[in-house]
This record gives C-alpha cells, structure tokens and sequence, in this order.
C-alpha cells in the first residue's frame, strides 16, 4: 500500500514538472510572439510616419532634408484653459555647433494662415527653411522655434470680450518659457519675426511681454496703436508692401506712427511696389535685417540698424 502511494506522489510531482514546464515553454513563444508582433507595429508605424512626413514635405515642397533637422518637442496644457487640448508639439533647431557653456539667441518664426495646421511641416516653409540652411546657421547660431497654429485658429484673439480668453500666444508664451529653460539658451537675445497672421501676433505678443522680447521684426502685419507704449523701448524693424490689399499698409502705418508718438524709434521699411508678399525682398535683403536683429540685446539695446532701409523703400 505504502509502495502504490509511494508511486501516485511521484506521477503526480512527474505530472507537476511537465506542466511547469509545458507552461514555461508557452510563456516564453507567446513572449516571442508578442515581441514580434510589437516589433513589428513599431516598424509599421515608423514606415508610416515616414511615409506622411515625406508626403506633407513633397505637398508643401519643404526639402525632407531640412525638415528633418528640426526636432519635435512637447509641452503640456492646462485642459480646463485649452479644451479637448492636453498637449502641444512644436519644432525647434537648436545651433548647428552647440558649444558647451555657451549661450545663444532665441529666434521665434510665427508663420502666416496658409500656414496653419497639424502636420508639422508647413510652418517650415519660408523663414525657418532659410534659416537652417548651413551658411546662415553658421553666421547667426540660435535656437529656432517654429510652432504650427491650428488650422481653424489665429495667433492671437481678436474678440472684443473682456477679459481676453486663453488664445494661441498664450502657448506660444509657454513654449519660449520652455525653450529659455535649456541652459544654452540667452533670455536676454529673445527676438520674434512674423509675416501676416504671424505679423499681427508679433506685434500682440510684444505688447503683452515687452520685458521677455528683446527685438520683433512683424512683416505684413498690424497691431493695436492703443498699445504702442509698450513698445516704445523694444527694438523692432517693422515691413510691409505699400501696395498690400490682404493686410493693408495703414495697420503698419499706424502702429509707426503710434509708437514714435510715444518717444520710440522703430524702423520701418514701406515697401513701393510690393504686395502681400513682402517676405521676397525680406529674403533677398535679408542680411542686413539679420546683422541688425542679432545684435540686439537686452542689456545694451541698439537702436540703428546696419542699413536702415531695406532696397526701394518709401519713407
């Protein structure tokens, strides 16, 4: 008897073994299988993104080349401030040759409303391509910040509500504050160009932060003259076609007028002969705009610029 139960233990702990082990083998081919299995969604979804980043670089003829020098960064929103948004992405280029101690300028390109979207390429279209071409990253290093608005929104609230809602340029102002955070990055050379849409939020933006900017340059834009006292101290270089009928010429007119009536001195370039598109001759005069822009600073501010007009410019 004590045999036969002597015998049933060691069937049931031989039972026991297999089992475990039978068990331990499925384990590890459905571990195997599930690492393929993710492994190769990993792949697929990379494919993919790959795929709609090459299609939007080709749809918006943005080289996949420079595109793909700007990293894609994240910060995160207050829901209850921004609905249905806990998030935003935006691109940012930091200095080609990023030396160690050393801190560089901060450049913020707000585009204009062709512009808008969620693709993350389109925004990098003008300005911020020029910019990340080697020979310019090489003459003028800085962090170049590139945010994309939503397709259905502007940068700035031109409701007439008080007190003002949450708007873009409230994100735009968390997205600079992130950026000063990185420890190359000087808070007093802090500069903001925009052109149309991205003109008028220039103009916004500094008169809601005078003391974070050090220098703005809104290219066919406008703002709100009730506001030029806050800028009477910035530096700013404001453009726009004399014969512009998408944004017209008096929204810069007026905002000049406006911030010399302060005591300011800003520099405007009124272009003769030259529409909407006033970013052709802003590129192709681009370095004296640049030369200029880069040597604001916060602590010893300039005034005059290199060359004070920019070619075929009324006064």
């Amino acid at each position: 008897m004590a045999t036969l139960e002597t015998h049933d233990k060691s069937d049931q702990n031989l039972e026991c073994r297999e089992s475990e082990h039978f068990n331990r083998r499925l384990a590890l081919q459905l571990s195997a299988v599930t690492g393929c299995w993710l492994g190769a969604n990993w792949i697929a979804l990379q494919c993919i993104e790959t795929y709609e980043f090459r299609e939007a670089c080709h749809r918006y003829h943005v080289s996949p080349q420079i595109a793909g020098k700007f990293q894609t960064r994240t910060i995160k929103l207050d829901s209850k401030q921004f609905p249905g948004r806990d998030h935003v992405d935006y691109k940012l280029l930091p200095p080609k040759n990023l030396q160690g101690g050393k801190k560089y300028p901060v450049l913020l390109y707000l585009h204009g409303a062709g512009e808008r979207g969620s693709d993350g390429v389109q925004q990098l279209r003008s300005v911020p391509s020029w910019l990340s071409v080697d020979a310019y990253r090489e003459k003028y290093p800085c962090h170049l910040i590139a945010p994309q608005c939503p397709s259905h929104l502007h940068w700035n609230y031109r409701g007439s509500n008080a007190p003002r809602r949450t708007d873009e340029l409230d994100i735009i102002h968390s997205i600079l504050c992130d950026v000063l955070k990185l420890p190359s990055a000087d808070s007093k050379r802090v500069y903001i160009v925009g052109y149309s849409m991205g003109g008028y939020g220039t103009w916004e933006f500094a008169c809601r932060y005078p003391e974070l900017v050090t220098a703005i340059v809104p290219v066919a834009g406008a703002g709100d003259p009730a506001e030029a006292e806050k800028l009477r101290n910035v530096p700013l270089w404001a453009i726009h076609g004399a014969d512009d009928h998408i944004v017209p010429v008096d929204g810069s007119d007026k905002m000049i007028e406006a911030i010399r009536e302060t005591g300011g001195v800003p520099l405007y370039s009124r272009l003769k002969n030259v529409g909407h598109d006033a970013l052709v001759p802003v590129r192709q005069n681009s370095q004296p705009i640049l030369h200029w822009l880069f040597r604001q600073n916060s602590q010893r501010r300039s005034l005059a610029p290199a060359a004070s007009r920019l070619p075929s410019t009324s006064p």
